[in-house]
């Protein structure tokens, strides 16, 4: 029972009975206000909790962004040097395809005259 109430009530008049009934009955809802007041800060201690972990797992997004942004940079380099090399390789099989071609045509004179001269022996 609230004390203050009590007296309150009974100096503006009211009887003992109902100033008493009043003053226990505000204070059950003073219980009731603060087990909600207790539950409401455990539910918002607890979501404290969740949004911590959150903002870690945030922080931990972040920084595997920014590793893979790096990775990122370094491969863009990579592809760059390797299509140089791939370009330097295209001229050089160009060069040894058109030395390929002359070497072919070489062996085939060549030829041509050892079997001329094989002809010209045996029938000639």
């Amino acid at each position: 029972m609230l004390v203050e109430i009590y007296d309150a009530l009974k100096e503006a008049g009211a009887s003992e009975e109902k100033a008493r009934a009043a003053a226990t009955s505000l204070t059950g809802r003073d219980d009731r206000l603060d087990e909600l007041d207790r539950h409401v800060r455990e539910e918002f201690g607890a979501l404290g909790g969740r949004v911590s972990a959150l903002e870690r797992r945030i922080d931990d997004v972040a920084q595997d962004v920014a590793i893979l942004k790096s990775d990122f940079a370094i491969l863009k380099g990579e592809v760059a040097t390797l299509k140089g090399d791939v370009a330097t390789l295209k001229t050089d099989v160009a060069v040894i395809r058109a030395e390929l071609a002359l070497m072919k045509w070489m062996h085939g004179i060549t030829i041509g005259g050892v079997l001329a001269l094989i002809i010209q022996a045996f029938f000639g």
